[in-house]
């Protein structure tokens, strides 16, 4: 059960315009003025993550001892029964769009900047590229339905109270860490005698591990928002 909590969390903190991820590094970029490279999130979340997951089996196997005999002897062919574990036509195209979109995301990262398909994702902006992929899966049409059927998609498929929180964060992230506020200073007056001695290691850790402690009372996003100003 970790494991599947643990597998759900690394898929959506490696993907960065994923809601959390794209909430905080937004912030980032509104406070700081600098663009983040998504080649580059990427690189160093998948890194660290593959690190947590070999540290998650070290763990299990030396700490836990999970008895994993009928696992280890199940034949996942018998579970099949339905052909479910093969992709069908629709599922293959999904994943293809889902790829392209995220190619198209990386791209302005390796490409050089005067390459046309450089521009052309420049010109357009991310929002740009994902309703222009979310156009063409509407287009498409299998055995007579659309890929995409698009109010089907607004109506269950789109998490409308994450779009309304990443608003509210957005707007919020500028003036919270605005001189004026007092919030940057609070923090920092009242971290100062526990980190100002110490070294960016220490404070890195020790930040992590109050966002860990404080993110069990309050949502991910707002706590994210909220240290940024601080970690900046």
């Amino acid at each position: 059960i970790f494991g599947v909590v643990f597998a759900a969390q690394f898929g959506m903190a490696i993907i960065p315009f994923k809601a959390a991820p794209l909430a905080i590094i937004g912030t980032y970029e509104k406070i700081a003025h600098i663009p983040i490279s998504y080649a580059a999130y990427m690189a160093i979340t998948l890194a660290g993550g593959f690190l947590l997951l070999l540290l998650f089996i070290v763990v299990g196997k030396m700490i836990f001892h999970p008895n994993v005999d009928k696992l280890r002897c199940l034949d996942v062919s018998k579970l099949d029964k339905e052909n479910a574990l093969c992709l069908s036509k629709v599922q293959k195209l999904v994943m293809f769009f889902l790829f392209a979109l995220i190619g198209c995301m990386l791209a302005p990262s390796f490409l050089p900047a005067d390459f046309f398909f450089t521009r052309f994702i420049a010109s357009i902006g991310y929002t740009g590229v994902c309703i222009l992929i979310v156009m063409l899966m509407c287009c498409i049409r299998i055995d007579g339905a659309p890929l995409l059927p698009l109010k089907q998609m607004i109506d269950k498929g789109v998490a409308w109270e994450i779009i309304f929180l990443l608003a509210f964060v957005f707007a919020l992230s500028v003036p919270m860490s605005d001189p004026a506020s007092g919030i940057t200073q609070f923090f920092m007056e009242a971290l100062e005698p526990v980190f100002g001695q110490h070294s960016q290691v220490i404070f890195a850790v020790s930040l992590g591990a109050f966002g860990v402690v404080f993110t069990q009372f309050c949502n991910n996003v707002a706590l994210g928002t909220a240290l940024m100003p601080i970690i900046y």
